[in-house]
């Protein structure tokens, strides 16, 4: 699931809710593709449901794009050895 990336810079997550976001609802397991979707979903569920902006999956469609463009590539690459490998195709493809 692409919100596994989302555990891998989880303060960026934790910077977009605001308030009332629960990071200790988040699976701590630093290899982030190995989480679970039941848990990554539970987890996210109860991190945001307190939050300002809501649910991640209330707003998923608003919150996902915006979450994308701000968690670092850098902090995904090294917990999620398959976006590292992702990002590598795509980059030779492009030079």
């Amino acid at each position: 699931m692409m919100e596994s990336w989302f555990y891998a810079d989880k303060e960026k997550l934790a910077d977009f809710y605001g308030a009332g976001f629960k990071r200790s609802a988040l699976k701590r397991n630093p290899k982030v593709e190995e989480i679970s979707k039941k848990d990554l979903e539970s987890g996210l569920r109860e991190a945001t449901t307190n939050t300002p902006k809501g649910n991640y999956f209330d707003n998923k469609t608003e919150h996902a794009a915006e979450l994308l463009r701000s968690i670092r590539p850098k902090s995904v690459r090294e917990a999620a050895p398959n976006c590292a490998k992702l990002f590598a195709a795509v980059l030779t493809r492009l030079t």
